[in-house]
């Protein structure tokens, strides 16, 4: 996931809703270019956006997990009322509703975007954008101006695309495709281990093949569903069966991926167990054990 992707996302989701609410909408690369808009009173009340900063979360950052800032400002006329601070909370006598009125329905907009469940967004609550503040800009160029300007900040968590595994996008939409695989077997050969990100994440125990389990055309590590079996995968090693891994039922509530054939989408949240997706659906839960 990056910024680019994002902002898109954002534009296609707030532009049909500040027009139907009777406002415009400019995305701002940098902050000083907010200054310099906020200087020029809009004809319409504004809604400006700015993609302000990318954080790492962590020291070493080897998944590339970043938390992206985002600031909205809400800018609006402080009308023409006796008490112009009514403007800040009531709606006008011409209809005009108030600017934390309009700050609020925004904020709704911003904090209802879901993003879907895959491994380019944090999972849980992060998987949404979270609102992480608000101020008045009253700074001196807004001294004797006849609007008032809000601004509210949001952040959410992604994973930067890995250049070693996503699509570059030279216009084409990227998949980012499920990064949990099997990498190779325990010593004693007792378990699979489990990686992510090249990283080992985990283990699954690991049981003997049958002889009539499923063959495949794949390279590497894979996994594929027994016909007629419902308590076990078949693991394969460049298509031929290396053994089998346990099977329980997915439960309600399991991440869905993409892709085609069988592979470890997500870890469950207690986490006890891999959900594994057949062609991006829900299919079952491997037991997980942590790594060695």
């Amino acid at each position: 996931m990056e910024a680019d992707r994002i902002l898109l996302a954002l534009e296609a989701h707030l532009t049909p809703k500040v027009t139907a609410a009777g406002g415009t909408l400019q995305i701002c690369d940098n902050p000083w270019e907010v200054v310099d808009l906020l200087k020029v009173t809009p004809e319409k009340w504004r809604l400006i956006l700015s993609f302000e900063d990318e954080e790492s979360i962590e020291p070493f950052n080897r998944g590339g997990w970043t938390a992206g800032v985002f600031a909205v400002y809400v800018q609006m006329h402080k009308g023409f009322a006796a008490n112009r601070g009514e403007s800040i909370y009531k709606t006008s006598a011409a209809g005009r509703v108030s600017l934390t009125h309009m700050a609020a329905e925004i904020r709704a907009w911003m904090r209802n975007i879901v993003f879907p469940y895959n491994d380019d967004i944090a999972k849980d609550d992060s998987s949404h954008i979270a609102f992480t503040g608000a101020s008045w800009v009253d700074g001196t160029e807004e001294k004797g101006k006849p609007w008032r300007v809000r601004r509210m900040d949001f952040k959410i968590i992604y994973a930067l695309d890995d250049p070693a595994t996503d699509q570059h996008p030279d216009g084409e939409v990227v998949i980012v495709t499920d990064n949990f695989a099997i990498d190779g077997i325990s010593e004693d050969g007792s378990q699979y281990i489990i990686v992510l990100h090249g990283l080992e994440v985990g283990r699954i125990e690991r049981y003997n093949e049958v002889n009539d389990d499923p063959v495949s055309n794949d390279d590497g590590w894979t996994l594929a569903r027994i016909p007629e079996e419902a308590n076990f995968y078949a693991v394969l090693y460049n298509g031929a069966p290396d053994g089998r891994a346990l099977r329980y039922d997915t439960v309600a509530g399991d991440a869905a991926g993409t892709g085609s054939g069988c592979r470890i989408c997500a870890v469950s949240p207690d986490p006890s167990a891999y959900v594994v997706v057949k062609n991006g659906v829900p299919d079952g839960r491997i037991p997980r054990f942590d790594p060695a």
